[in-house]
C-alpha cells in the first residue's frame, strides 16, 4: 500500500466536515467508495528482466573419409571337411574287441576294433592245406609230361596219348592255382579282422557293437578325417560374384568356460571353394572355408561369420552420434547458428567404436559438424551450445 493514500483520505473527511451533515455524509461515502476501489486496484508489474534459458552445450565431431574392407555377412554349419567310413569287410564275423570311442584321436594304421578270427584262421589252414596238395599234383603232372615227351619221339605213345598227359598237367597246374588264389582271400579275411584306421582323424561315431556279426558293408566307425572341419557359409545368389577361393574369413563363437561368463573367440579360415549348385529351396550356395584346429569348434554348429571381399571408402562417424529416433537411427548436425538438425541415416559397417554412414546424411555432409557427446538429449530444431573444440581423435572422439 503506498504511504500518501492514508493521510489524503484524512483530508478529505475534514473537509466533508465542514458541508451540512446530509451532503457531508454522501460525499463521505463516495469517497471512501474512491478510495476502496483504488487500493484495490492491482499495482503495475514491475519491470523485471527475463531469465535467459539455459543451452545445452554438445560436443561436435566432422564426418571422416576412411577405406575400410568391404565383408560379406553370412552364416552356415560348421561341417567335416571329409569324412571316412569304416566297414565290415567279411560277413557274419561278430566284434571281439572294440578299441576305440567317440572322440578319440586315431592315426593312419591305428587298431580301432578286432574281429572274432578263430573260423578264418581255420579256413586259412585249410586253405593252405589245398594248395600244397594242388601243388604237388601239379609237379607230378608236369614231371609225368616230361617221361613222356621223350617216348613219344620213340613212337612208344601215340599223340593223343600225348595230348592227355599234356591236358592233365595243365590242370593240374589250373588247380594250384586256384588253391593259391583261395589262400590269398582267406588271407585278407584275416587281416580284416583288425578294423584300422585308413587315416588320421577323429572318430565322430561309433557303430561297432561288442559280440554283434555284422553284414559285409556294414559302418563301425566314422572319422573325421585328419580332423578338419570347414565353415559352410549360406551365400545369397545375388551375393555370388562376390565370393572367391582364397579370400579370407572370420567366424565367431561365443564359449562359456567352466564358472565363467560367456566369451567371444574369433577364428580366421580362408574360402577353399565355391559351390556351383544352389538349394532349391533357399536358392543360396555353399562358400567352403577352411577352418582352424579349435577345442571350442564342434562339427554341427551353426555359426555367423564374415567373408572379406575387398575394400572401400566410408564415411564414419563416431557412434555416439548415432542415436534413435521414431525407431530409425538418426544424427544431429549443428548449423552456424547452433541450431540441430535431425537426419534419419542409414548405417552400415562398424568398425570399433566407428560407424559408417550410408545414407541419409546432409549434401555438405564433409562440412557439416554433427553432435556426438549429448546427442541423445538433443530435439531437432533445438538450440545448442558447442564445447569448446580440443584436439582428439576419430577413434577417442568414438570411445569418450
Amino acid at each position: 500500500m503506498a504511504p500518501f493514500r492514508i493521510p489524503m483520505f484524512t483530508l478529505i473527511v475534514s473537509r466533508l466536515r465542514r458541508l451540512p451533515s446530509p451532503l457531508a455524509l454522501l460525499g463521505a461515502t463516495i469517497a471512501a467508495l474512491v478510495l476502496l476501489a483504488h487500493w484495490s486496484a492491482p499495482a503495475a508489474p514491475s519491470e523485471q528482466p527475463q531469465p535467459q534459458r539455459n543451452l545445452l552445450t554438445v560436443a561436435i565431431a566432422p564426418l571422416h573419409q576412411e577405406h575400410w574392407p568391404d565383408t560379406l555377412t553370412a552364416s552356415g554349419a560348421v561341417a567335416p571337411w571329409q569324412e571316412i567310413s569304416v566297414v565290415a569287410e567279411v560277413d557274419g564275423l561278430r566284434v571281439a574287441e572294440i578299441l576305440a570311442d567317440v572322440g578319440d584321436h586315431v592315426k593312419a594304421g591305428q587298431l580301432l576294433a578286432r574281429l572274432s578270427d578263430t573260423g578264418v584262421r581255420a579256413d586259412l589252414e585249410q586253405a593252405r592245406a589245398t594248395l600244397d596238395e594242388a601243388r604237388a599234383q601239379s609237379a607230378d603232372a608236369a614231371q609225368t609230361l616230361a617221361r613222356v615227351a621223350g617216348m613219344s619221339e620213340r613212337g612208344a605213345l601215340s599223340d593223343q596219348q600225348i595230348a592227355q598227359y599234356r591236358l592233365a598237367s595243365s590242370v593240374a597246374a589250373a588247380r594250384e592255382a586256384a588253391a593259391r588264389a583261395v589262400l590269398k582271400q582267406q588271407q585278407r579275411r584275416l587281416a580284416a579282422t583288425r578294423v584300422v584306421a585308413p587315416d588320421s582323424g577323429i572318430v565322430s561315431a561309433r557303430g561297432a557293437v561288442l559280440g554283434a556279426a555284422g553284414a559285409t558293408g556294414s559302418e563301425l566307425f566314422r572319422l573325421i578325417r585328419q580332423g578338419r572341419l570347414e565353415w559352410q557359409a549360406e551365400i545369397a545368389q545375388e551375393e555370388l560374384p562376390r565370393v572367391a577361393s582364397g579370400m579370407a574369413a572370420q567366424i565367431e563363437l561365443s564359449t562359456r568356460q567352466p564358472q565363467a561368463q560367456w566369451q567371444a573367440q574369433s577364428l580366421e579360415g580362408r574360402v577353399r571353394t565355391v559351390g556351383v549348385m544352389l538349394d532349391k529351396a533357399s536358392r543360396n550356395a555353399l562358400a567352403y572355408v577352411e577352418l582352424p584346429s579349435s577345442s571350442a569348434l564342434r562339427a554341427g554348429m551353426y555359426v555367423r561369420g564374415a567373408i572379406s571381399t575387398g575394400a572401400s571408402r566410408a564415411a564414419v562417424l563416431p557412434q555416439q552420434a548415432v542415436v534413435m529416433r521414431d525407431g530409425l537411427p538418426a544424427v544431429f548436425s549443428v548449423t552456424a547458428g547452433g541450431r540441430a538438425v535431425l537426419h534419419k541415416v542409414k548405417l552400415g559397417r562398424r568398425q570399433g567404436e566407428l560407424v559408417e554412414i550410408v545414407a541419409g546424411l546432409p549434401p555438405n555432409a564433409e562440412e557439416a559438424r554433427f553432435v556426438t557427446l549429448g546427442a541423445g538429449l538433443v530435439g531437432d530444431g533445438d538450440q545448442v551450445r558447442v564445447a569448446a573444440p580440443r584436439r582428439v581423435s576419430l577413434q577417442e572422439e568414438g570411445t569418450r
